[in-house]
């Protein structure tokens, strides 16, 4: 193998992006694999260089190209997901490494996460060599990574800047969170957490989600997916926390391309699902999601799946004969075969929410049923941002950091009285979840804005719960429950109806298991607290208040979920 470091990739606007080729020594040209990253190129950084070897074996180049503004590469590193910046930038290096002497003129894709999501800006812009793309875990853009349900994601948003290659963030010391609850306004919270200002955060801050020109680069239309005349194999997870992105590309461009489109999603988390739930690095399985421990069928090859899916449509080799989707089912772990996202066959039902007006915490007498409620008194708790709920087991104060946040019990964040819980009778037969989750909720608040969170769980026999869901949570910021185009706040003391998105969910509950519903307004510090006000998240420096919040589950307000069953 032979490797060509440190290429310069001219584009169209004078910018050169920096890359790296793994190619055979000598033989033929062959098709090229490319990842365009901002992470960085280099070995100990993320990104795909690590399969060079294999890829070279096999008959192709891989090319690892580092993103505009991030590692060696010139220009300003630009948001994808919001301006589509990478898609031009595609475009050209596509065309300039069809041209190498080292390739046959046929270019495929590959990559995860960012370097997923990037691939249908790619794919948008049509370049006439690219003949597929294989976007892993892939984001969407205002709703799915940065305002996810309207919420400002606090902690990613300051954060994810290091993963960057380059000048993005340099984090010298764990970020502060415990500062981070009390101060104000948001916009300074860079220099209080992470004691610099990150300049990425800043701009995500200036750009609320209504701010439709920055996140345009964000919408794709039919007329964009029926234009990507390229077949797409994508692989996600239950535990990946884009799996919303890989959905929602999935489904469209399912109704709108003729190409060949598949999809599989296992019990993977971010990091495992494009191996198929193996190390990416190491190639050895990773079998445990947080206290789950995963059984030898929960794995797929999924290095050999993506490379017969590019002999068949890079080389013209073999057949690629999957099933369009591909679905892993937690609780009865088995896979099942689709047609689409989500499968024909799921039926929406709806499990209602119950009490006697006392579901506060473990104890309470909060339930979820199948049966409509009647006058039933409303839930109700007091919400202080300035002591906020917390979003994983590693975020409560004297816990160990790094504890895992998938399919593990939720009790010890939610036994407390801001925390309303709704647990189902035991199911007699399994119940097939597949499909995308959502909560109905009914609320009354006595603020002009808020938010609302929940999280779904199995609960054991036992007495063990496992979280279930690609989020830590579902999350919607009131002022946003009528869309992005216009924030519409609350009328204090009048009903509201607002939907919070668990995403899409493959579960079989077991006989004697049972659901556990928990809804709260903070998840911190995925979320920074509201505060309640109605003015302005980013800049409101005005001492927060606390919100009365009722939870309807009435006649005329039936609070409900709403689960896709399988029959």
């Amino acid at each position: 193998m032979k490797t060509l470091s440190g290429l310069r990739i001219p584009l169209r606007d004078g910018v050169e992006l920096a890359a790296d080729a793994f190619l055979a020594a000598d033989g033929p040209a062959g098709p090229a694999i490319v990842e365009l990253t901002p992470y960085g190129r280099g070995p100990g950084r993320q990104n795909f260089g690590n399969e060079g070897a294999y890829w070279v074996r096999h008959g192709y180049v891989l090319v690892i190209v580092e993103c505009r503004g991030t590692g060696d590469s010139g220009g300003r590193f630009a948001f994808t997901l919001a301006t589509g910046g990478d898609g031009d930038d595609g475009y050209d290096v596509v065309e300039w490494i069809a041209a190498q002497p080292w390739c046959n003129g046929r270019v495929g894709l590959r990559g995860a996460s960012y370097s997923g999501s990037n691939q249908w800006q790619v794919a948008r812009q049509r370049p006439p060599s690219l003949r597929a793309i294989v976007p892993n875990a892939s984001g969407t853009g205002v709703d799915d990574v940065a305002y996810d349900g309207g919420i400002f994601h606090f902690n990613w948003a300051l954060t994810w800047p290091a993963a960057l290659a380059g000048n993005q963030l340099a984090l010298t010391a764990p970020p502060d969170w415990a500062v981070g609850v009390h101060h104000r306004p948001l916009r300074s919270a860079d220099t209080a957490v992470l004691r610099q200002t990150s300049a990425l955060y800043q701009e995500l801050l200036d750009h609320p989600p209504d701010d439709a020109t920055y996140w345009a680069g964000a919408s794709f239309s039919p007329t964009d997916y029926a234009g990507m005349d390229v077949p797409v194999l994508a692989f996600s997870g239950w535990f990946d926390g884009t799996l919303r992105g890989t959905l929602e590309h999935d489904r469209h461009m399912r109704a709108a391309s003729r190409r060949p489109v598949h999809l599989i999603v296992g019990p993977w988390e971010h990091a495992t699902c494009s191996e198929g739930g193996y190390g990416y690095l190491d190639g050895k399985p990773v079998d445990r999601v947080g206290d789950a421990l995963l059984p030898p069928q929960a794995f797929l090859p999924g290095l050999a799946i993506t490379r017969q899916f590019y002999d068949r449509y890079l080389k013209g080799e073999g057949e690629f004969d999957h099933a369009p989707v591909q679905l892993y089912l937690t609780g009865s772990d088995r896979w099942i075969h689709a047609d689409r996202w989500p499968p024909a066959g799921a039926v929406q039902r709806p499990l209602y929410l119950h009490s006697g007006g006392q579901a506060s915490g473990l104890h309470g007498d909060g339930r979820l049923g199948w049966d409509a409620p009647g006058d039933e008194p409303p839930d109700s708790y007091r919400y202080a941002p300035t002591q906020p709920a917390f979003n994983t087991l590693s975020d409560l104060p004297g816990a160990a950091p790094g504890l895992p946040h998938h399919m593990v019990d939720m009790a010890p964040l939610i036994d407390r009285p801001d925390v309303l819980v709704y647990c189902s009778e035991a199911g007699t037969a399994p119940l097939d979840i597949v499909g995308d989750v959502t909560l109905v909720l009914h609320i009354v608040s006595d603020a002009p804005d808020t938010d609302f969170v929940c999280r779904l769980e199995d609960l054991a026999p036992d007495g063990r719960a496992r979280r279930l869901g690609s989020r830590e949570c579902g999350q919607l910021q009131a002022r946003w429950r009528l869309g992005f185009q216009q924030a519409v706040l609350l009328q204090p003391g009048q009903p509201a109806v607002l939907r919070l998105r668990l995403g899409g969910i493959g579960h079989t509950l077991m006989p004697g298991h049972r659901l556990r519903l928990s809804v709260t307004s903070s998840a911190y510090p995925r979320m920074a607290p509201n505060p309640n006000t109605g003015d302005p998240i980013a800049d409101d420096a005005s001492p927060p208040r606390i919100a009365g919040q009722q939870v309807l589950h009435q006649t005329l307000h039936p609070s409900h979920l709403v689960l896709p069953c399988l029959d």
